[in-house]
């Protein structure tokens, strides 16, 4: 890997990350400035060091590149004062030729607030939301200076929080802001050129109007990946979300030690992981 990003040490952010730090090489990693004393956070640290991998801690402003792509790290402030771990999420701006992406990890209202009044250019055409769709993140005023064409929740039949909340759901509803949740698609994929963006599902949300703009990716393509391996048969499973059936439409999830090959343990205890991957297609015109 080019990079490794733990956008804060939070348990569903980290878990198993030593695992992948252990089995494939890392050239930087980037950490937030809020350190935890769980066992999951130092064994993130112990791989590190024992790989010898060059690890630091980014303040906004600093970029770095990614092919073609640059990241910028709009937030947080090393010396910012919040209480909240989530508030210290590595905040990040991915661009590529005309097309943004802002990933807001679990930052919330206070970072919000912090981003509107830096007079920060906060557009972006993809806005992955903040702390999973929960109320503690993404106010109206924040959602209407991104203006988004895609908000992205990464949630799943487990979130302890009930995310997305059904504030936040209406919210970006009335706003007229297209929402992908990985419970519902499964695997997000965000392709972009560098002047659009299109979207691939692993599987089509019940009701979702996709006329397109999301290709849906069939079962044996979905198994041939191995993304889903440890639930080849979750299509057909009824689960249950927060006390409302949602039938077929789970959420796929990835359990980090998938990726890790050749017999090694699994570190720490499992974890189940919502998440999007963000391709960026080279050979972007100049």
């Amino acid at each position: 890997f080019r990079y490794l990003v733990n956008t804060h040490p939070h348990e569903d952010h980290l878990g198993s990350l030593d695992a992948v730090v252990l089995a494939y090489p890392v050239e930087q990693a980037y950490l937030s400035p809020r350190e935890h004393t769980t066992k999951s956070y130092e064994n993130l640290l112990g791989a590190l060091e024992e790989k010898n991998v060059p690890t630091s801690v980014p303040s906004p402003g600093d970029s770095f590149a990614l092919g073609g792509a640059q990241i910028t790290v709009l937030s947080p402030d090393p010396d910012a004062d919040y209480d909240e771990i989530n508030d210290w999420s590595l905040v990040l701006l991915a661009e590529y030729g005309d097309v943004r992406y802002l990933l807001m990890g679990d930052a919330e209202t206070p970072v919000e607030t912090d981003l509107l009044e830096s007079g920060a250019d906060l557009s972006a055409d993809v806005l992955k939301v903040g702390h999973h769709g929960s109320s503690t993140s993404s106010k109206r005023d924040f959602l209407q200076a991104v203006s988004p064409d895609y908000a992205v929740i990464t949630c799943d039949y487990t979130e302890s929080a009930g995310a997305p909340h059904d504030e936040v759901a209406a919210r970006l509803e009335e706003l007229e802001i297209p929402v992908l949740r990985t419970d519902l698609s499964g695997v997000l994929t965000l392709h972009t050129d560098g002047r659009d963006v299109s979207v691939e599902t692993e599987r089509q949300a019940a009701g979702q109007k996709q006329e397109g703009l999301v290709k849906s990716r069939g079962t044996e393509e979905k198994r041939s990946t191995g993304f889903c391996s440890a639930m080849r048969d979750f299509d057909g499973l009824s689960v249950r979300k927060f006390g409302k059936s949602i039938g077929k439409h789970g959420h796929c999830v990835k359990f980090v030690d998938d990726i890790v090959k050749n017999g090694l343990k699994k570190s720490s205890k499992s974890n189940t992981i919502s998440y999007i991957k963000i391709r960026i297609m080279e050979g972007y015109p100049s």
